[in-house]
């Protein structure tokens, strides 16, 4: 079985009993984790639609023909509601409706006088016999328990998850006006501490500008109550905002236009965490109310570290349309910055790193300007342009290695140019540019080729770097020329480089190699001798060793497979890699069942070295469906594609 993370409620100070607790607990979920976006994830059951569902509370709290039937546990048993917001007063309830079983998809609450006065001496002792009262009841093969985190007491949440639930609803009043720091915490801590296949359901939490947001922190199921809370308050959703209903309004026509665009707006954020552009739309609906805008504020900044970027895909290859800043923070954009500056390794034999600005096409190598950047570089240097590494900045992508500019999302994103930087890009930049620096030895120049707007990240950091150009147009004649000159000079008092392979295949060479450092961590290393390459784009590139295939290469789009063999060569040191109670795969999917430990590091779309139980033979080779940390918590679901099977011993 394998070590969760669900009862991080127990105190810290009994590290040991902590870890022995967590060992006891199972999954029970009817879910199943298909999509893993941060987050977010789209979530299956037999017979249901996927997730996330938008609720409707009408006639009870339904997703198309599916009712979650709402139980309240009392001391004479169930009390069926069919029609009644989580956060009423159960105790006024005047006719109640009791059962003696428990039907599926039910949603059980204890009853509490939220309203009472007496409610902080009650609580705690309330709590404590819900959960008494329900172990003597044969549980259903699906249904959802309700939980507090405000007015809980420690243990709670734990105790609610060792009964195996397939959904947890988080019962928050006033959500919209609610401290965003609060929320967040709340928000990111239970997504944290509840199992990935384990839906959670935030009443309330259909809002214009909000739904995006929830689904983004891992919410998977809102309700359309806000529709008739908003329309109470003469408040109307229209075009994406909240705004003040016209007085010819009637309160029956102000419920039907919110829920009309409350299912319009959903349906976009569905989209969205299809396409892999939630967060993109998530930044657009910062505008629709002030606290969406704090609390991506500060998801940017203080709430920043405590985001899973292991979780985010590796390759989406979606366009990521910028307007601003807000780019900087795109979850897929930190990750890469993150991976390059944990991962990249500059290229053998770099003698001399040459920092260009971006372009608006992308790749940048194939841009009019970096096509006049690269014919000024390649003058008179010859067997030396072997030394010489370029890294390309931009906003808000950071630092670019030439190697890896076709990669996602670096090749895919766009982004208004106006020359002026705001202090936001030139400290994230500047502090990426820095840290890449740090880990250069200082007998490798550094010349900087860049226009003026890019002043305040060369200045950001403090080594010494030789200008070749920071002013209006690094493009025009007399800068190119400059350029060349300072290259020129520099190599005039180095050592030739003597080289004895093609331009194509030492170029082919620093590419694969930085890829699989960006794939497979940083102290992964291939040996590249006898290779040969077969095929050109728009067709992936068959690489060849020996002459057996060895890696397929798509240039086009910066992806790497590499074959059993080529793993083989890395298996050791990469850091995705997956031990299984097998010896043998079976089938095309391995599943969570099947998996003993797993990388904390594997993010969906990595590519996965497979182990047998003990990691003597590699068994395996496949893509990421979900995250290393999502594996390490289910025992259900699948977790890998497999791609190729073998049996090639560890050396």
């Amino acid at each position: 079985m394998k070590i969760t993370n669900n009862l991080v409620l127990v105190c810290k100070k009994h590290k040991h009993l902590f870890l022995i607790i967590i060992w006891t607990i199972t999954n029970m979920s009817v879910f199943q984790i298909l999509i893993e976006r941060g987050n977010s994830r789209v979530l299956r059951a037999d017979g249901q639609s996927d997730t996330p569902w938008l609720l409707t509370t009408e006639n009870g709290l339904k997703n198309g023909d599916l009712t979650i039937q709402l139980l309240v546990l009392t001391e004479n048993g169930f009390i069926r509601i069919d029609s009644l917001s989580l956060t009423d007063n159960f105790q006024a309830l005047e006719i109640p409706k009791y059962i003696d079983n428990i039907p599926n998809w039910s949603l059980i609450t204890p009853r509490l006088a939220l309203t009472s006065k007496l409610l902080g001496e009650s609580l705690k002792f309330e709590l404590n016999l819900f959960l008494e009262r329900l172990v003597d009841y044969e549980l259903p093969e699906v249904f959802g328990v309700t939980y507090d985190p405000i007015n809980s007491p420690d243990g709670h949440l734990n105790q609610l998850l060792e009964l195996g639930p397939s959904l947890i609803a988080i019962s928050l009043q006033e959500i919209e006006t609610m401290d965003p720091r609060k929320l967040i915490s709340f928000l990111l801590d239970i997504r944290k501490k509840v199992p990935g296949d384990v839906a959670l359901y935030l009443p309330g939490g259909g809002i214009i500008g909000f739904q995006s947001l929830f689904v983004g922190l891992g919410i998977d199921i809102v309700d359309d109550s806000s529709a008739y809370r908003f329309a109470g308050n003469d408040k109307i959703f229209i075009d994406g905002f909240i705004t003040s209903a016209d007085s010819n309004h009637s309160y029956k026509l102000t419920i039907k236009e919110n829920l009309d665009e409350l299912s319009r707006d959903f349906s976009g954020v569905v989209r969205g965490l299809n396409r892999n552009t939630l967060w993109t739309r998530i930044a657009r609906d910062m505008h629709t109310h002030t606290n969406v805008a704090r609390i991506i504020s500060l998801l940017s900044g203080e709430f920043n570290e405590e985001i899973e970027y292991s979780k985010f895909p590796r390759n989406s290859n979606n366009n990521l349309n910028f307007t601003g800043d807000e780019g900087l923070f795109h979850p897929d954009v930190v990750k890469y910055r993150k991976r390059v500056l944990e991962r990249y390794n500059l290229p053998d034999n770099t003698k001399l790193i040459i920092l260009l600005p971006c372009s608006a096409r992308k790749p940048y190598i194939f841009s009019k300007s970096h096509k006049l950047f690269e014919n000024a570089i390649n003058k008179h240097v010859r067997s030396q342009r072997n030394g010489i590494t370029i890294w390309t900045l931009s906003s808000p992508i950071g630092v670019t290695p030439r190697e890896l500019e076709n990669i996602y999302p670096v090749k895919y994103y766009d982004i208004p140019v106006t020359g002026n930087w705001s202090n936001a890009e030139t400290q994230i930049v500047g502090e990426m540019l820095s840290q890449m620096l740090i880990k250069v030895p200082n007998k490798t120049q550094i010349i900087v080729h860049v226009s003026e707007g890019y002043r305040g990240v060369i200045e950001y950091q403090k080594r010494n770097l030789i200008i070749s150009w920071i002013g209006k147009s690094p493009t025009s004649l007399n800068a190119l020329n400059k350029l060349t000159k300072t290259i020129s000079d520099y190599f005039s008092n180095q050592d030739t480089i003597t080289l004895r392979e093609k331009r194509h295949i030492r170029l082919a060479k620093r590419t694969i190699q930085a890829l699989v450092n960006y794939n497979h961590g940083s102290n992964v290393d291939l040996n590249y001798e006898s290779i040969k390459l077969v095929g050109r784009p728009p067709r992936p590139i068959q690489i060849q060793k020996n002459q057996t295939h060895w890696i397929t290469w798509d240039k086009l789009n910066g992806d790497l497979r590499l074959s059993p063999t080529a793993i083989a060569e890395i298996a050791k040191k990469s850091v995705n890699w997956i031990g299984t109670n097998m010896e043998i795969l079976q089938g095309s999917t391995l599943y969570n069942i099947g998996i003993q430990q797993a990388s904390a590091a594997i993010s969906p779309g990595d590519e996965v070295v497979i182990f047998n139980n003990d990691k003597s033979m590699i068994i395996g080779v496949g893509v990421a469906i979900i995250s290393g940390i999502t594996m390490q918590n289910l025992n259900k679901g699948p977790a890998v594609k497999i791609r190729k099977k073998c049996q090639l011993k560890v050396e």
